[in-house]
C-alpha cells in the first residue's frame, strides 16, 4: 500500500534511523516509526508500517493527529452540543485528535488535504481565550503532508500484547481472568436466567463492548479451551 501518509512515514524512518528509536520507554506519544520499532521489539520483528496501518484500519489500534495550530472544521451536529455558542459556523481544533476513520487517513491516495472525522478539543472561536470543548466529534480538512500519524504508548503496548497472545498456544492469563470476571458478574445478576454458551458469549460481548480480552473470538477460544480441559479432567 503506497499512500502519502505511509510514504512520508517511510521517509521519516529512513531519515530518522536509530535516533527516533532511542529511549522509547520515556515517551508518551510515538511517531509511526517509533510505534513500529516497539512492536518489532516486543511482538513481531517482521511487522511493517503497512501492517500497522492495517491494524489501525481494523480498529485494533487508535491513531491520532496533532494540530499544532488552530484548525477550522465543521461540527455536523451543530444543534446538539455542550456549548452555549452556535457552532454552525465552525469550530477550531487544537492539540491531539483521535482519527475516527483510520481508513480515510491511510488509504487516501491524493497529496494535500483530506476530510477526516476527528474527536478532540476544539475552540468555539480562533482566539486563546475562547471557550474550549473537550472530546467533541467534528471534521476538518487536514494536510497529510504536514500531519503524520501519532500513537499513544499505552495503545501500542496493548497491541503488542494482543499480537503476542494471538501467536501463542492459547489465551493469556489476563484474558481468562477478564472472562471469569464477566461470568461472575453475569451469575450474580439480580435476574438470572437459563442460558446456553452462545447466549452467555453474546451477553458478555454486548455488556463489555470495546474491552480488550472480551471480544467474541477471544471468548469463544476461552470457552472452547475450558470445555476441552474440563472433559479431559473427568
Amino acid at each position: 500500500m503506497s499512500t502519502p501518509v505511509l510514504t512520508h512515514a517511510y521517509q521519516q524512518e529512513r531519515n530518522g534511523g536509530n535516533t527516533l528509536r532511542n529511549n522509547l520507554e520515556l515517551l508518551d506519544w510515538f511517531s509511526m516509526e517509533q510505534a513500529l520499532a516497539l512492536l518489532q521489539k516486543k511482538a513481531d520483528s517482521q511487522m511493517t508500517m503497512d501492517d500497522l496501518a492495517s491494524q489501525c484500519m481494523q480498529y485494533n489500534c487508535a491513531v491520532y493527529l496533532k494540530l499544532n495550530s488552530t484548525t477550522k472544521g465543521n461540527y455536523p451536529g451543530a444543534f446538539n452540543h455542550p456549548s452555549t455558542h452556535d457552532l454552525a459556523n465552525g469550530v477550531y481544533g487544537i492539540g491531539y485528535q483521535l482519527v475516527e476513520d483510520p481508513k480515510s487517513l491511510f488509504a487516501h491516495s491524493d497529496h494535500g488535504k483530506c476530510l477526516l472525522p476527528l474527536t478532540g478539543a476544539v475552540l468555539v472561536e480562533p482566539t486563546p481565550n475562547s471557550e474550549r470543548i473537550d472530546n467533541l466529534q467534528w471534521e476538518a480538512e487536514i494536510d497529510l503532508t504536514s500531519h503524520l500519524p501519532l500513537f499513544k504508548k499505552s495503545d501500542i503496548q496493548r497491541l503488542a500484547d494482543e499480537i503476542i497472545e494471538a501467536s501463542s498456544d492459547g489465551p493469556s492469563r489476563k484474558s481468562m481472568l477478564m472472562v471469569i470476571g464477566a461470568l461472575l458478574e453475569l451469575l450474580t445478576d439480580s435476574t438470572p436466567k437459563r442460558m446456553n454458551q452462545d447466549s452467555i458469549q453474546t451477553t458478555i460481548t454486548d455488556a463489555h463492548k470495546g474491552k480488550r480480552g472480551l471480544g467474541k473470538r477471544n471468548i469463544e477460544d476461552i470457552f472452547s479451551l475450558a470445555n476441552k480441559t474440563l472433559k479431559g479432567e473427568e
